[in-house]
């Protein structure tokens, strides 16, 4: 009987289970501020990543997004070249004879087609509101890899222009190459079209200062060029021998590159 009733009381008392869960329940409740704090101190360093991140690809989108405006503006002034050319071709193609099947040797233009040529040929876009756009826009943002291509739209526009704008186009390389320097990839980039630039400009100095800063990085792929640009920058400074060396280079790591046939065609022309 006494063995039943101490068995009755055993189911009564909490087992160990329920003790701790008790335990647990009271801590909780005792340092529920303290645990509210922390929760929410971590939710809070989740939320500012999170938002951090948010605010990055908002602001980098923010960026595209402007810069595609520019575009935009680029674009239109490019198309209202292409329309008025579209216009005279139309004229020119006019003027011309109708083929006959039988004359196989086609008809000189007329001198009519002729000045109308000419006058399409003189026809360029103007692009000054969109390069001071893609200028503004860079110096507000030269930090940023959007900056970076902002001003490579101004440097690819001045390529295709004469020699004074050529000149302008080097300021602009020596900057993004200073800014662009957590960047690989428009580190040699950039670096090499500044080389060209430079070298175009006769300043071989300089040019070979910065192809030997882009050697040391460059890529499998670009290593072969950039130690031909050295090779051809040694020459014109007749320092013979190092031109040699850097070839000899060229073709005993990359002797199958598109690069390597130049490299040995110069060999024989330089000799």
């Amino acid at each position: 009987m006494s063995t039943r009733k101490e068995h009755l009381r055993s189911l009564r008392r909490p087992d160990s289970f329920q003790v701790k869960m008790y335990n647990l329940l009271n801590q909780l409740v005792t340092y529920r501020k303290t645990l509210l704090l922390t929760s929410i101190a971590a939710l809070g360093l989740i939320i500012v990543g999170a938002g951090w991140k948010w605010y990055q690809d908002h602001a980098r989108t923010l960026l595209q997004d402007q810069l595609g405006t520019v575009d935009l503006v680029f674009a239109a002034e490019s198309e209202k070249v292409e329309k008025a050319r579209d216009e005279i071709q139309a004229k020119i193609d006019a003027l011309t004879p109708k083929k006959d099947d039988k004359i196989k040797t086609e008809s000189k233009p007329t001198a009519a087609q002729e000045a109308l040529q000419k006058e399409m040929d003189a026809i360029k876009p103007d692009h000054t509101a969109s390069i001071e756009q893609y200028l503004a826009f860079y110096n507000a943002h030269k930090d940023k890899p959007e900056g970076w291509t902002a001003a490579l739209r101004v440097v690819r526009h001045y390529l295709d222009q004469d020699e004074k704008k050529l000149k302008e186009a080097t300021p602009l390389l020596a900057d993004i190459v200073q800014k662009a320097t957590t960047e690989k990839f428009d580190q040699l980039y950039v670096r090499m079209l500044y080389v060209s630039v430079l070298e175009a400009q006769g300043e071989t100095d300089k040019a070979l200062e910065e192809v030997n800063k882009a050697i040391p990085i460059a890529t499998e792929a670009l290593l072969p060029e950039a130690l031909l640009v050295k090779s051809r920058l040694l020459h014109t400074q007749n320092k013979k021998e190092e031109a040699f060396q850097a070839l000899d280079l060229l073709l005993d790591k990359h002797g199958t590159a598109p690069e390597a046939q130049k490299a040995r065609a110069l060999k024989v022309l330089w000799k």
